[in-house]
C-alpha cells in the first residue's frame, strides 16, 4: 500500500500526550502509540507481535460466531491488522465486540462513531496512561474512524489527528517507502 503522509499539526507536536511519540521513519514523521491500556490498567501493548517493527496493540475480540486475537498496528492511522483466525461471513456492517485479554472487561462503550457515513452507537474505548486520554476506534468492520481525545488539546487540533487515516492501492506493506 502507498502511505499518504498527513502533516501533523505544530500545536499537537508541541504537546504530544503520554503514551504516543513522535519520530521520524525515512524522512516522514508518524505518530506511534507506545502505552496503551484496558479501564482496569492492563497494557495492551505486547512486543511478542510486531507490526512494521514495532510492539502491537493486542484485543481479544468476537466478530460475529468467531472468537480470537487481533494485533492492531500502533502507528497511528494504520489499519493493519493480524488476527488469531481467519475472519469469515463478514458483512460490510459487522462489529467487532473488543475485550481485555487480560482482564476481559468489555471495552465497548456506548458513543456515536462522529463518521458521518457510519450508524454505530458505540466506540472502543483504550485508555492512555493517567486515564484522561483516551482512543476510541469505531467497532464497525468497513469504518476507519478512530478518535484521540486529550484533554489539554483544542478540539480543532484534534479532528486534525483524527483525519490522519493510511490507505493506498495494494495489499502489501502499509508502510511501503517508508
Amino acid at each position: 500500500m502507498e502511505l499518504t503522509i498527513k502533516e501533523i499539526p505544530a500545536a499537537f507536536k508541541a504537546n504530544i500526550p503520554q503514551g504516543m511519540r513522535l519520530f521520524t521513519k525515512h524522512e516522514k514523521e508518524v505518530l506511534l502509540v507506545e502505552s496503551i491500556f484496558c479501564p482496569n490498567g492492563h497494557n495492551l501493548l505486547v512486543d511478542s507481535v510486531r507490526i512494521h517493527d514495532e510492539p502491537s496493540i493486542r484485543l481479544n475480540i468476537k466478530l460475529g460466531n468467531q472468537n480470537g486475537v487481533v494485533f492492531l498496528d500502533s502507528f497511528w492511522g494504520s489499519h493493519a491488522n493480524l488476527f488469531s483466525f481467519l475472519p469469515t461471513q463478514i458483512k460490510a456492517n459487522s462489529a467487532v465486540e473488543a475485550h481485555c485479554p487480560y482482564c476481559d472487561i468489555l471495552l465497548n462503550v456506548k458513543r456515536p462513531c462522529e463518521n458521518v457515513d457510519c450508524d454505530s452507537q458505540e466506540q472502543i474505548a483504550l485508555y492512555l496512561p493517567g486515564r484522561n486520554n483516551r482512543i476510541y476506534v469505531c467497532p464497525k468492520v468497513a469504518c476507519p474512524h478512530h478518535m484521540l481525545v486529550v484533554e489539554d488539546i483544542p478540539h480543532d487540533i484534534l479532528e486534525a489527528i483524527d483525519e490522519i487515516n493510511y490507505f493506498g492501492t495494494g495489499q502489501d506493506e502499509v508502510f511501503g517507502g517508508i
